[in-house]
């Protein structure tokens, strides 16, 4: 035993630094072809973009063959697995879903500048700090124009909404392997050029360091409050995960309720999602009877489930108004940005959609209707490359399906990069 783990020891250690090399090192190309074949046979025959339906007909267009022609080409040519899954990516983004891609932190795709960006239609704008005490706009990086930059990460990352766009830009415009498609060649000292509020330029630059690819820091699951008058409920969602402090929360919405409080606020602005059941209690604390969302579900060979497949099913959605069911008259506001997805967004649509209350912010990075996936099945491994990935194998219908057919925004109040949405909301609570 005692020789056994000596050898082992090592043998391990080769075995992790063989992993860390090949996903640097170039594979030969039949090994990402197949791979490549592989994740397109997969994607058909799960995702329900793929249904015989005239609502997802456009996800079948000339977009998607377009792309799933540039991966099997791509994959004819030489590149590391880090290559391999962006291109990967490239494919999946064309579906435009955010609940289906490649995990790319698994190939390491954790390289950028520590910069704080945020990206309007005005363009790149860097938030001020050291580099620009004011904030400024980013005309170029590593001289490259920002907006190919922004064109680049069009292309490879996945969005849903224009928020969702410039949310994305915003975030990836940092990353190393996407400036490297860009066109940024240099390894050290990024020049960045800059133009401040008197429209004189400068040039600052900046290395790469390890970096989390969306902004926005660490938030405790939830938080609650009430205002310092005791009139408004303040709680901030920053997660969809029924923790220690769900029930007490719920508790202590009921018990200012009760107290008579009518005005609430919900802060979703920080969530991106996680169990779509993690509303039911809070709607049924504040006596409101959910809407129903439709879902479209595709059942797949490829679920790991015994039997043959059941066949697909769907159900509609059913809106629902809101009851006076314990007498309460509440007067609720929904915080959201675009960083707000998923599960964060259904609670954004039952509220929207039944018009229980009043939407504040910018527009969240997902649409109300969106595919979704489960988190137990739907995640891949490609068998070669060993890339790792998921795969929506549903589609949620909003509460009133017609929003979505007249395009109507999502929010209410929409508000200006870096003004305080709860403030908004408590300026509108004051005015009433």
């Amino acid at each position: 035993m005692i020789i056994l783990k000596k050898r082992v020891g090592p043998v391990l250690f080769v075995l992790a630094i063989l992993a860390v090399l090949a996903i640097y090192y170039p594979l030969r190309p039949y090994i990402m072809l197949r791979d490549a074949q592989h994740l397109i046979q997969v994607v058909e025959a799960t995702h329900p973009a793929f249904l015989n339906l005239a609502r997802f007909k456009p996800y079948q267009g000339e977009e998607y063959q377009l792309a799933k022609t540039r991966l099997l080409e791509a994959a004819e040519n030489r590149m590391s697995i880090t290559q391999f899954a962006l291109e990967c990516n490239r494919y999946l983004a064309s579906l435009h879903d955010l609940h289906t891609d490649i995990d790319l932190h698994s190939v390491h795709l954790v390289s950028g500048l520590p910069l704080s960006f945020y990206w309007d239609v005005d363009g790149l704008w860097l938030e001020s700090g050291s580099v620009a005490p004011e904030g400024a706009r980013v005309l170029s990086i590593g001289g490259v124009n920002v907006e190919h930059i922004g064109e680049i990460v069009d292309a490879y990352i996945a969005y849903e909404t224009e928020s969702g766009r410039l949310f994305n830009r915003a975030c990836y415009a940092r990353s190393k392997e996407i400036l490297i498609l860009a066109g940024v060649t240099a390894t050290k000292d990024i020049e960045l050029l800059l133009q401040d509020g008197s429209m004189g330029t400068k040039t600052v630059f900046q290395n790469y360091v390890t970096m989390r690819s969306i902004p926005g820091g660490e938030y405790p699951s939830l938080t609650y409050r009430l205002t310092e008058d005791d009139t408004v409920v303040v709680i901030s969602l920053n997660v969809c995960v029924i923790d220690a402090n769900y029930q007490l929360m719920l508790d202590f919405l009921e018990q200012a309720l009760r107290g008579g409080v009518r005005q609430i606020v919900f802060d979703v602005r920080w969530n991106p999602g996680g169990r779509d059941e993690y509303w039911d209690k809070i709607f049924a604390v504040m006596g409101i009877t959910k809407s129903e969302h439709g879902q479209i579900t595709r059942n797949s060979p490829y679920w790991p489930i015994k039997g043959t497949p059941a066949p697909s099913s769907y159900f509609a959605p059913v809106l629902k108004h809101k009851p006076n069911f314990r007498g309460y008259d509440l007067d609720i506001y929904v915080l959201v940005s675009s960083y707000t997805a998923s599960a964060a967004v259904y609670f954004v649509a039952q509220i929207k959609d039944a018009e229980l209350g009043t939407i504040i912010g910018a527009t969240p990075r997902q649409a109300p209707s969106q595919f979704a996936y489960s988190p137990e099945v739907l995640h891949f491994t490609l068998p070669l490359t060993r890339v790792k990935g998921r795969i929506s194998n549903s589609f949620l219908i909003r509460p009133d399906p017609s929003r979505d057919e007249k395009n109507e925004p999502v929010v209410d109040i929409e508000i200006a990069y870096g003004e305080d949405a709860l403030e908004r909301a408590l300026q509108e609570i004051r005015n009433k």
